[in-house]
């Protein structure tokens, strides 16, 4: 099975099961969504549903896709967006929806407006949106997934300057092996970090805890690569 169908096949359990409860008229069968019905595109890199139960999907190349239930809707470059590749989608506290572009840039919409930030402008090299945990911000962590930075610089978003400030903090992180095609982190309460690692071409899925700069593996249940990925 190929990875763009892979995902595709998770878009269509999660579009089912994200509806499902949602509205008492709307029927929970399955629905295939594609061109047809308006999704476009053929290539997925991530899925978020928000506070108000609507469906955001990124594509590589398309931009971003809502969907209400009833219809899509469409949003891309062309409306302000940093480029049409939304590797990562999240919601921050005043309900905007945040855009990782694949570690140049990031955006945010908000009631239809979009408002996008490229690194270069602000003196960082690469960076890997995250949403911190412990104090509700919305952050940027320098480096490329962490691989190959001794000390990566950390970012905050300012709401009422509307940009990202250096905060003066860094992230050290040591123990979590290259190689690695996709990385998804959080900030916990206790200023720990959690990160979910893909090794896609070894079929591999790893978990780590970070607590002062050392990542440790996390053990869970023996299971197919693929069972884990649809979790």
């Amino acid at each position: 099975m190929s990875n763009s169908l892979q995902i595709t096949v998770k878009l269509v359990l999660l579009c089912c099961l994200s509806w499902c409860g949602q509205a008492s008229a709307q029927s929970c069968g399955m629905v295939v969504h594609d061109a047809k019905t308006g999704l476009g595109g053929s290539n997925f890199l991530s899925i978020f549903q928000d506070s108000k139960g609507l469906l955001w999907v990124g594509t590589y190349g398309y931009g971003l896709r809502r969907y209400d239930g009833k219809r899509w809707e469409s949003w891309s470059q062309s409306e302000g967006f940093f480029n049409n590749n939304v590797s990562d989608i999240f919601e921050d506290k005043e309900g905007g929806i945040w855009l990782d572009h694949s570690t140049h840039g990031v955006s945010r919409w908000k009631d239809g407006k979009v408002q996008s930030f490229d690194f270069a402008q602000d003196t960082i090299s690469k960076g890997k949106l995250f949403y911190d945990q412990k104090k509700g911000a919305v952050t940027i962590v320098e480096g490329f997934q962490f691989e190959g930075v001794a000390a990566a610089r950390i970012f905050e978003f300012d709401y009422k300057k509307r940009r990202f400030i250096d905060t003066k903090e860094k992230v050290v992180i040591n123990g979590i092996p290259k190689g690695y095609s996709h990385l998804h982190a959080t900030r916990g309460q206790n200023n720990e970090w959690w990160a979910n690692v893909n090794y896609s071409a070894k079929r591999k899925l790893e978990f780590y805890q970070i607590k002062n700069g050392n990542a440790q593996i996390l053990k869970v249940p023996s299971s197919d690569y693929m069972d884990e990925l649809r979790n």
